[in-house]
Order: C-alpha cells, then sequence, then structure tokens
C-alpha cells in the first residue's frame, strides 16, 4: 500500500528514497517533502525534474523559471511560441552539485 495515504495500492516509486507510493500521493504531497529532495534543493527549493523529461536539470529559464535538463530539446520544446521565444538560460549548477555530494554521501 502507499506509504503515505495508507489506501490505495503503491504503483510508483520515488527515485531518491524508493519509498512506494500510489500516483496521486507521490506526484502531490510526497515530492514537496521527501527529505532526500528537501536536502538536494537546497535553500531554493528548485524543482529537481526537468519540466519536460523528468531529467536531472541543468538550466532554468529567466523568465518563467521552469527547469530542464541540459537537452535544448526540451528548453525549445517548451519555449516554440509566443513571448515564450525570447527567455533566455541560466546554468543550474546547485543542483547537480547537491545530487553528486548526496551520492558521494550514500556510498
Amino acid at each position: 500500500y502507499c506509504q503515505e495515504c495508507l489506501t490505495n495500492v503503491a504503483s510508483e516509486k520515488c527515485d531518491l528514497c524508493f519509498e512506494a507510493f500510489c500516483h496521486s500521493c507521490l506526484k502531490f504531497r510526497h515530492e514537496k517533502k521527501c527529505q532526500i529532495a528537501l536536502r538536494i534543493r537546497g535553500v531554493e527549493m528548485l524543482p529537481i525534474k526537468c519540466s519536460c523529461c523528468n531529467k536531472i536539470p541543468n538550466i532554468q529559464c529567466k523568465d518563467c523559471l521552469d527547469v530542464y535538463c541540459g537537452m535544448s530539446a526540451c528548453f525549445r520544446k517548451m519555449h516554440l511560441r509566443g513571448n515564450r521565444l525570447k527567455h533566455t538560460t541560466r546554468p543550474l549548477t546547485l543542483i547537480r552539485q547537491n545530487i553528486e555530494k548526496y551520492q558521494r554521501e550514500k556510498e
């Protein structure tokens, strides 16, 4: 059963702590309070997954603040039309550094 609601069948696992949850609890409850995710995000509370493909983000849009992996296709896919065409990015090194630090501590 789901670790959060204790009623639904656990169908998914957190990529970071590997606890089992139903889809709803993982998406709307656990991702905001996963202790490992909180350590990785640091004080900025940035998302830890690409807005498009769910990989580790390397860049952030300066304008809409969404985060994307290093694949420029993900950023371009979400910035195809309108005002988003003018958006620019900044590197997100903190997330990557914190994930690598956590993985070293875990070993």
